[in-house]
């Protein structure tokens, strides 16, 4: 997938997030959900972190393509 395909899904990732928040807040306190929010950045940030992410094409310590 190309960074169009990644910045779309993002995109679509994050009206799907704002609407279920939108429901969240109906149902829930702000404050749970505000630290449900928080979890979840927490948990993307340490997989990204532990290297989920992987490593981008020229990224330094990477040999250059034959």
């Amino acid at each position: 997938m190309n960074w169009l395909g990644f910045s779309l899904l993002a995109l679509g990732l994050w009206g799907v997030w704002g609407f279920l928040d939108e429901v969240a807040t109906q149902h829930l306190a702000p404050q749970v959900v505000y630290l449900l929010t928080i979890s979840g950045h927490l948990v993307v940030v340490g997989y990204i972190l532990v290297g989920g992410w992987g490593r981008s094409p020229g990224s330094p310590g990477e040999s250059a393509p034959p």
